[in-house]
């Protein structure tokens, strides 16, 4: 087997010697730790939210002051929260049952909280951060799931309590009769209440560890107004909740976008990509955005990969991350209750609002294949020739190919993070280019024609 891996490597100098690294060791270990970075945003965007702390938690040991891991936990555990809250955490956290070594703890941990438990620790951790660093990223996650902690649950900001109560203390609260507590001035009766919620456990023993949770947080009234305002804003959310079902908009009024990679894809009969085809309708339908653009009047700046030239560096890398942005947001498409969860990526693809000018980047693709007709159409044809229906027409269910032409077209307001418009078609016919042109142009319409006024 040595020999063989010998014969695979061929020339490199020194192979058989065992030379230990190729570059230079520093550089080994440089890119090395870069990976070990990386991997924790891979996992979060694969949604493998439990892989994704482990791994942010290990390299934390090692490098404590690091913003960018503290970023990635503290996304995790809202994200956590987000799946929690909307009962799919089974989704995005295995069992622990299914995971060996040490890590196990983690995945165990998580599932024996109760949902507001670990929406509240993820309050917690990131709002500690935020104290810390001073940074807003943390804040947003940290206020995002107050909102979500008084809509998935019955309690209010005064379960939570401000202080420990230390039992000794107890001792120098008097409680006072219904005729004592009347005697009382307005404001002796105010400090007389406060004491009694602070000190007389006798009948608050019973409450759970997480009235304690915010002690720390609410030395800060900062925390404290946003621990108000989120209450009030769930109760908001609820009533609009209960009341009507958002409708989305089919008329943007949006002047300028941008367009990422567009992309076209053809099948032949065996499923598989046609390189060819591709490339050369990729050119055609990069041509009917540019001129449906124009006929719609809507400033519009397309660039995909293919475009890109060796001195477009810095464009490739955007392209690269709006791609990577696009498939974590899209990732949590099956969840419709899910979609107000923000990306990990976020703060990356913000600085790309004002690089290109409009803050609406959209992804739109063809898709082209040649499948056989379903079973119902071959009974169907089954059915006819047993009622001597003419032969050609009973031929030609049984031995054709349907044509399929999906299309799509999808707009992000990246500064709010969020999808905004969509059409999605699948057409019963081949790519003709009118077809192709009709559904272009009704998207970039409904996208650029001013909303009716109410």
């Amino acid at each position: 087997r040595r020999e063989k891996i010998y014969e695979i490597i061929g020339d490199l100098e020194n192979a058989k010697e065992g030379k230990k690294y190729i570059v230079s060791e520093e550089k080994f270990k440089q890119v090395q730790k870069i990976a070990r970075f990386e991997m924790s945003q891979l996992y979060l965007s694969d949604r493998k939210l439990g892989k994704s702390f482990y791994n942010s938690y290990l390299l934390l040991r090692e490098y404590p002051n690091s913003t960018y891991l503290k970023k990635k936990m503290g996304y995790d555990l809202y994200a956590l929260s987000k799946y929690a809250n909307y009962h799919y955490l089974g989704d995005v956290l295995t069992r622990e049952s299914k995971v060996e070594g040490t890590s196990q703890q983690i995945y165990h941990l998580f599932r024996k909280f109760k949902d507001d438990g670990l929406t509240a620790i993820a309050i917690k951790y990131l709002w500690q951060q935020y104290s810390e660093t001073k940074n807003d990223y943390f804040k947003n996650l940290a206020t995002e799931l107050m909102v979500d902690f008084f809509k998935f649950s019955d309690k209010t900001p005064s379960y939570f309590l401000k202080k420990i109560v230390d039992k000794n203390d107890t001792v120098s609260f008097k409680k006072l009769s219904d005729e004592e507590y009347l005697k009382l001035s307005k404001y002796q009766k105010i400090k007389y209440d406060k004491k009694k919620k602070l000190y007389e456990t006798d009948k608050e023993d019973k409450k759970d560890y997480l009235a304690y949770i915010f002690v720390k947080q609410f030395e800060n009234k900062e925390f404290e107004k946003a621990l108000d305002a989120a209450n009030k804003k769930a109760k908001q959310e609820k009533e609009a909740t209960d009341h009507k079902k958002k409708k989305k908009a089919t008329r943007l009024g949006i002047d300028s976008i941008n367009i990422v990679n567009p992309s076209y894809l053809i099948l032949n009969k065996n499923d598989k990509t046609d390189f060819l085809l591709t490339e050369n309708h990729n050119l055609t339908f990069v041509d009917l955005l540019n001129q449906n653009a124009k006929r719609t009047g809507i400033n519009t700046n397309i660039f995909s990969i293919t475009d890109l030239t060796e001195n477009d560096v810095d464009k490739f890398n955007d392209v690269s991350t709006l791609n990577s942005w696009f498939y974590e947001y899209l990732s949590h498409q099956d969840y419709d209750n899910i979609w107000d969860i923000q990306t990990s990526q976020q703060e990356y693809i913000l600085p790309m609002i004002k690089k290109y000018g409009s803050k609406y980047f959209g992804i739109t693709g063809v898709r082209k294949e040649v499948s056989p007709h379903d079973n119902y159409q071959k009974a169907r044809a089954f059915y006819f020739a047993l009622l001597v229906v003419p032969l050609p027409y009973t031929i030609y269910i049984l031995t054709s190919k349907e044509k399929w032409t999906s299309y799509l077209f999808y707009l992000f307001d990246l500064e709010k993070g969020k999808l905004i418009f969509t059409d999605t078609k699948i057409l019963n016919t081949s790519d003709f280019k009118f077809v192709l042109n009709s559904n272009i142009y009704d998207s970039f319409n409904q996208i650029h024609s001013k909303p009716k006024k109410k």
